[in-house]
């Protein structure tokens, strides 16, 4: 979460709040210390803390970020506007503030990490980890991350400094923003709020068009996110009359709070984001100050600094960056999701940590030391370049491998096979390269049965097996399909926009090659809706108008879902326990009862269950001899899928 100006407040500095408060005369006034604003911080970092820890009702909880950064765009455009009024407005000056009140808790919690890192993670892991620490301190965290998987994919339990790429929005807005208001403050004063109207339309405009278009990229960069800063710019520079009636303070007031806390419920991980669904979150942040910094103090306002509300907003910028590290390396240490009795202790030990951190890091730097303009600069430069300089190294010695030199060759090989399986054509891909056609796409050759294998993903990790161990089956093997895009006619993807029409081909595909047999694999439970339930776009239909087709029809059921995201992790422990051949189970996340309820719903069509293949008493093997049976979450190795491909028996004959 941005948190950027989001530094403790305590009231034993609350002289220099006040001084970084004031706006000037032409500006949102702000009277002294706000305890409302470090209520509204409360607000916000609450829900975000309770999403990831999963407690609570908070499944929208993410809309934090973006009353941060309301918060920050209004409380630093007062600070600017303020100066520039009194015309002794300093660049150098604005980011000192910035660095004392940013970096000396971001390097910590980066320091602290970076062991974390050397102690727990694969070399892959850690490699990667240097690109988020190194990506972080030059703040463009943000970048790399886009680059990545999305904020919600199961691969961000892998990155402890994912939340950074706020920090990164922010300061690449005040990159430019502090010098397009000090432009405008002298030669077009009389239209700062039209310009900064204009542009925060624009910038909107981008985020709903991002969010339909291009998700990632409006989640993570700043053209799709400055009109959330913007709003909060607005109200510092009075672009709105203070409500002066009791009665619309209070209104308005109730609003503010209902606009956040109603997303922060409704709202899922999946729901479209930023865009439409950011505007009520946006809008109640700015309905909340705005009404605070009114002569009167309504119920919300009240309610907002309230003294143990406002002790958690001191702390926001701490458990903020403390958070997600800690849930990160909790799971990395337990392998496991996180249960009731880990969040909560999670989520003492977040306040634990933030407490230390804000009373001996934050504290101390905003208010004693470093004092002279000059030493902070410098100080800040030399963190930023040795904290960058420090992920480099993690990326250029590739992990440190020798910590675990045992691991190298097998980690090598599931880097190769997800490497494989990213390029793999017959399952269409991100790229969106078109299906390279019947011969390109037949695995096996057999004088059998004629065999479509079409699905998403998971119909991807059985090419290779079946590319390997082809001259072992008798039937003629097909393959066909899309990532990302569930087998259920009907049923669109929104990271795969021809997802509904690329399925409606396999008609095409089974009258062209006389098809006999359809073997039908996905990622099922988290479609249980679609896969269990009833109507036109579920997998009963499906396979009714399959069959209907004149073909056999089979479907895969779900292989097992590992509670991390990389199997790597895995390694260090066996090694640890000087075992690294010995067989390795886990307790995985499916419903053990899932793939019987596919099958109730889809009868008589047959459904083949992998899990007996791979799991005993609860449990499944991901590690057997030294060799994983999974490059991923969920997809398996050329070893479980082969391990699958031979129970399936018959089916591909």
């Amino acid at each position: 979460m941005s948190i950027a100006d989001q530094a403790g407040r305590s009231r034993m500095s609350a002289d220099d709040d006040r001084r970084d408060a004031r706006a000037g005369a032409t500006t949102h006034a702000v009277r002294g210390y706000r305890s409302d604003i470090d209520g509204l911080r409360t607000l916000a970092v609450l829900p975000v803390i309770l999403f990831h820890l999963d407690i609570g009702i908070f499944t929208g909880g993410y809309v934090g970020v973006d009353v941060f950064f309301v918060i920050s765009g209004y409380l630093i455009t007062s600070i600017i506007a303020r100066e520039l009024t009194a015309g002794n407005f300093s660049v150098l000056r604005f980011y000192e503030r910035r660095f004392r009140r940013i970096l000396p808790a971001l390097c910590f919690v980066v320091l602290a990490c970076l062991i974390a890192g050397l102690i727990v993670l694969s070399p892959h892991d850690l490699s990667e980890m240097g690109r988020s620490v190194a990506a972080t301190a030059l703040f463009s965290s943000n970048f790399l991350f886009w680059n990545q998987a999305g904020y919600f994919d199961a691969a961000t339990e892998l990155k402890p400094l994912i939340h950074t790429w706020s920090l990164a929005v922010e300061e690449q807005f005040y990159i430019v923003f502090p010098l397009l208001l000090g432009l405008l403050w002298k030669r077009a004063s009389r239209h700062v709020v039209l310009v900064l109207s204009a542009i925060l339309v624009v910038s909107l405009a981008l985020s709903v068009i991002g969010v339909a278009q291009a998700r990632s990229a409006a989640y993570f960069l700043l053209p799709f996110r400055a009109w959330e800063l913007l709003i909060g710019s607005l109200l510092a520079v009075a672009a709105l009359p203070q409500a002066r009636s009791r009665w619309l303070q209070e209104a308005l007031g109730t609003l503010g709070l209902l606009g956040i806390v109603l997303p922060a419920i409704l709202l899922e991980a999946g729901s479209p984001f930023p865009g439409i669904n950011a505007v009520p979150p946006v809008l109640g942040a700015a309905l909340l100050i705005h009404v605070g910094a009114g002569g009167t103090r309504s119920a919300a306002t009240r309610l907002l600094s309230l003294r143990p509300i406002v002790l958690i907003g001191l702390l926001s910028y701490s458990l903020y960056l403390w958070h997600w590290p800690l849930i990160v390396f909790a799971r990395f240490l337990t392998l496991s999701d996180i249960t009731p009795r880990m969040a909560v202790t999670l989520l003492a030990l977040t306040f634990l940590m933030s407490w230390i951190s804000w009373r001996f890091v934050e504290r101390p730097f905003r208010t004693g030391l470093l004092t002279g303009q000059r030493a902070l600069l410098t100080a800040s430069v030399v963190a930023i370049g040795l904290t960058a300089a420090a992920g480099a190294a993690l990326v250029v010695s590739k992990g440190v491998p020798s910590r675990f030199p045992e691991l190298a060759g097998i980690e090598r090989r599931v880097l190769v096979q997800r490497a494989e399986d990213r390029k793999a054509s017959c399952v269409i891909g991100e790229a969106g390269n078109p299906w390279p056609g019947v011969d390109a796409c037949t695995v096996a050759r057999g004088p059998g049965t004629r065999i479509l294998l079409w699905g998403d993903s998971h119909a991807n990790h059985f090419v290779r097996a079946l590319r390997q161990t082809g001259a072992q089956t008798q039937g003629n093997i097909i393959v066909y399909g899309m990532t990302a895009c569930v087998p259920i006619l009907g049923v669109p993807s929104p990271k795969r926009p021809n997802c509904v029409a690329s399925k409606e081909r396999i008609f095409d595909l089974i009258r062209e090659n006389h098809i006999q047999r359809v073997l039908i694999a996905g990622l099922w439970q988290p479609r249980a809706d679609r896969v269990t339930g009833t109507g036109q776009q579920t997998l009963a239909n499906t396979v009714r108008r399959l069959r209907d087709a004149g073909v056999e029809v089979v479907v895969i059921g779900d292989t097992p879902s590992l509670p991390i995201a990389d199997p790597l992790l895995l390694y260090p422990r066996l090694l640890r326990n000087g075992t690294p051949q010995a067989p390795l189970y886990i307790t995985v996340r499916n419903d053990p009862g899932f793939n019987r309820r596919m099958a109730d719903a889809i009868r008589p069509t047959p459904v083949f269950d992998p899990m007996p293949l791979l799991c005993r008493n609860g449990e499944c093997m991901v590690i057997d001899r030294g060799e994983p049976l999974f490059v991923d979450e969920n997809h398996l190795s050329r070893l479980g899928a082969r391990r699958v491909l031979t129970g399936m028996g018959r089916l591909l004959d």
